[in-house]
C-alpha cells in the first residue's frame, strides 16, 4: 500500500485511505508515513485496561492497552483519529469507566470516539456475552444526561444523528478495505477471512465475486419494517452484513432514543 500511495500522490491521483488498526504495528511507520498514508485511522480498544488486556494480547501473554494508547496519542498529532471502544456487556459501568478514562488522558476534544456493541454478526465472535447497538446507545444516552444534569454541555458521547443516503458504504464500488497481505474486502470484519476475499491489490477486485455482489445489491428497503418506518433517515436499516447474513434489518435506535437524543442535543 506503501509504495501505491506513494506513486499515485505526486501524481496528483486523489486517494481516501482511513486505517483501522490496534496500533500494535504502527510504530514502524514514520510519523511521514503516516501523515502521507492516510486521512483518517480509527484505532480500537476494547473497553479500559483491565478488561482490554485479557482479550487483546501479543503472542508472549503481555497485554496491548499501553501500546494502543501510546499510538493514540502519537497519531492524533498527525491525523484524524477514531477510537472504537468496543463493549461485551455490562454497557452502563463501561461507558461510564470509559468516559472517566478519556478525562484522565486529556484526551476529550483531541480524538473521536464510539461505542460499538460485540455482536456475531460482526465477526469478533461472541467469546463474552454479547449486546445490541440499541442496548450500547442507551447506556451512552444515560452517561450524556447525567453529564447534562452535571452542567456539562459540551462533552457529546452521542450527536443528533442526522439524514444519511446509507448506513454504510459497502454498497459502493469504490469502498474496498485492503488486508494486511493485500487481499480485498469489502466489509472491515470481513478483514483477514480469505474466504469473505473479493480480490487482491495487485489484480483489483473480481466483480464475479458473490460476496462483492451481496454487498454491492443489498437494499434495506426490501424490508418492509425500512420502508415503513419514521426514523429509517437516520437508521439507514442498520449493518449491511446483518441484513445480508439473517435476512433482515436490525434496529439502530428506538423513537424513544431519538426523542432522548434531541433533548441532549439542545
Amino acid at each position: 500500500m506503501i509504495e501505491r500511495v506513494s506513486f499515485a500522490v505526486p501524481k496528483g491521483i486523489q486517494i481516501n485511505s482511513h486505517l483501522l488498526s490496534n496500533g500494535v504495528k504502527l510504530p514502524h511507520l514514520s510519523d511521514l508515513d503516516i501523515k502521507t498514508l492516510f486521512n483518517s485511522m480509527q484505532l480500537t480498544l476494547d473497553g479500559i485496561e483491565e478488561f482490554h488486556d485479557t482479550v487483546r494480547m501479543r503472542h508472549d501473554g503481555t497485554g496491548t492497552f499501553a501500546a494502543t494508547l501510546e499510538q493514540i496519542k502519537r497519531c492524533s498529532k498527525l491525523t484524524k483519529v477514531l477510537i472504537r471502544f468496543n463493549v461485551h456487556s455490562d454497557s452502563d459501568t463501561v461507558v461510564v469507566k470509559v468516559m472517566n478514562f478519556l478525562r484522565e488522558q486529556n484526551l476529550i476534544g483531541k480524538i473521536n470516539f464510539y461505542f460499538s456493541p460485540i455482536t456475531e454478526e460482526n465477526g469478533s465472535g461472541c467469546q463474552y456475552e454479547c449486546i445490541s447497538h440499541v442496548e450500547v446507545v442507551d447506556a451512552c444516552l444515560k452517561e450524556q444526561e447525567r453529564l447534562r444534569q452535571a452542567g456539562d454541555l459540551s462533552t457529546k458521547i452521542y450527536s443528533l444523528p442526522l439524514p444519511k443516503c446509507r448506513e454504510c458504504s459497502v454498497d459502493l464500488d469504490s469502498h474496498i478495505v485492503i488486508g494486511e497481505d493485500g487481499t480485498l474486502f469489502k466489509c472491515f470484519p470481513d478483514a483477514g477471512r480469505p474466504e469473505f476475499g473479493v480480490g487482491h491489490i495487485y489484480t483489483g477486485i473480481d466483480k464475479t465475486s458473490l460476496h462483492d455482489r451481496a454487498y454491492c445489491d443489498d437494499d434495506p428497503f426490501k424490508d418492509s419494517r425500512c420502508r415503513n418506518c419514521s426514523i429509517f433517515p437516520v437508521c439507514g436499516g442498520g449493518c449491511p452484513k446483518y441484513r445480508i447474513n439473517y435476512k433482515e434489518s436490525k434496529c439502530k435506535y428506538t423513537i424513544e432514543q431519538i426523542r432522548r437524543l434531541v433533548l441532549c442535543s439542545l
